[in-house]
């Protein structure tokens, strides 16, 4: 797992400095959106854009709905 998430900050540390805005803009998008984090994750995965432009809006698609989860069971208890 550690070795997935190593290679994801080494390709971003060589991407350019506007694909790095895109990558972060595309996290943001998924963390307060989930639906369009999975939408941006398809055509990017379809496109066959770099890894990172299409893994961090899953990401943050996946920590928006385990925030909303951990909210929501903490409410209920």
């Amino acid at each position: 797992m550690t070795s997935a998430v190593t290679d994801l900050v080494r390709e971003l540390q060589v991407m350019s400095g506007k694909e790095k805005v895109l990558a972060i803009a595309l996290f943001l998008l998924g963390g307060f959106y989930p639906l369009a984090g999975f939408v941006a994750f398809g055509i990017g995965k379809w496109k066959k854009a770099a890894r990172p432009v299409y893994v961090l809006p899953c990401a943050g698609t996946i920590l928006s709905l385990a925030l909303f989860v951990i909210q929501f069971c903490t409410a209920v208890a």
